[in-house]
């Protein structure tokens, strides 16, 4: 009688990775890389400029620090994983590194971390210390 429910007909299918339906670590995610060239990224993780859309040509243009791009860029994306749970590691490291990768690059480093490091990442990332102050009594 429940298998016979509509809540109890839906079907669950896998990965499938032909059709984008994976979450992570695709055999078709573009391989990381960024090129600059007087300033300005001229290729986005395996695209050149002319084959930018417009999401591309915002985060090239916007999102990115180009000046910390291909430094950043260079680091392995296990080490840029490590540093975002490091109590050592500063606020400030982790913002020049995270505001100069590429959307592939952070995918890479996503995929070295479980979902409680990514929490911990999270909480390095936001604001310092956002706690109110307390009353000296």
């Amino acid at each position: 009688m429940l298998a016979k429910r509509p809540v109890n007909q839906d079907g669950l299918i896998g990965e499938w990775p032909e059709e984008g339906l994976i979450a992570m670590e695709s055999p078709y995610d573009p391989a990381s890389s960024v090129k600059v060239e007087n300033g300005r990224i001229v290729e986005l993780d395996g695209k050149s400029r002319a084959e930018f859309d417009m999401i591309d040509r915002f985060i090239a243009d916007y999102a990115i620090n180009v000046a910390e791009a291909e430094r950043a860029m260079q680091l392995d994306a296990l080490e840029i994983a490590r540093m975002l749970v490091d109590i050592h590691v500063s606020r400030e490291e982790i913002i020049a590194i995270t505001t100069a990768i590429t959307p592939a690059k952070a995918v890479e480093v996503m995929a070295k971390m479980n979902v409680v490091e990514m929490m911990m990442a999270l909480q390095k990332k936001c604001v310092p210390d956002a706690r109110p102050p307390t009353s000296a009594t």
